[in-house]
């Protein structure tokens, strides 16, 4: 404190005081539906708001709530103080599979998690073609006996399994002879012309 007057001027003593720390607020993240989903590729997304610290952005993501994976590297989302979208492009997923992820954020104010969003990588279909059943016949592979018969003669009907051996449906079978001769064969067609996963006609 000061007093002065016409006698002069007096100091009182000189006192210290501390203001409270600011308060400071952890990265707010919001995960987004994951999009450009491919058979083998997906775009995840999500939104990250700094709330004024510097912050850093990324994805867990696997094919349960455990994830198992991130994305890398972490991504700097800046200071500011509002949301800011984030994404990560992945590779090399597998074809027919859910996954899980969310997005993360961390500050020297804190860290926070997302929600869990779920996609699925689309599957497709895989066809073998079994003589007898259960034994595949491989493309291109090496010749297999399937008896002979004489010129101008029938032989005995021939049957072969058609088995989807992928993870979509297979669909719109067809079958045609084919080769240098294919008049000499008559052919009926499968059974069923889609086939789900694992099933065969």
């Amino acid at each position: 404190a000061v007093a002065q007057n016409s006698g002069g001027t007096a100091y009182g003593t000189a006192r210290a005081f501390t203001t409270s720390a600011c308060s400071t607020t952890p990265p707010t993240v919001v995960t987004s539906p994951a999009s450009s989903i491919g058979e083998t590729t997906a775009r995840l997304n999500g939104t990250a708001n700094p709330n004024g610290t510097s912050t850093s952005a990324w994805f867990q993501w696997g094919t349960t709530t455990a994830y198992g994976s991130a994305t890398a590297p972490q991504t700097n989302v800046g200071s500011g103080t509002s949301a800011l979208s984030y994404s990560f492009d992945l590779a090399g997923l597998q074809c027919g599979t859910t996954y899980h992820f969310r997005v993360n954020g961390v500050s020297s104010s804190g860290s926070a998690s997302g929600g869990d969003v779920v996609f699925a990588t689309p599957g497709v279909p895989d066809i073998a073609v079994e003589k007898p059943l259960g034994t595949g016949l491989d493309d291109g592979g090496a010749p297999v006996d399937l008896g002979s018969v004489g010129y101008g003669s029938s032989g005995a009907p021939l049957t072969f399994t058609i088995r989807n051996t992928g993870t979509a449906d297979l669909e719109g079978l067809t079958i045609t002879p084919g080769g240098s001769h294919p008049d000499d064969f008559s052919v009926s067609g499968p059974v069923d012309t889609t086939v789900p996963p694992g099933e065969d006609t």
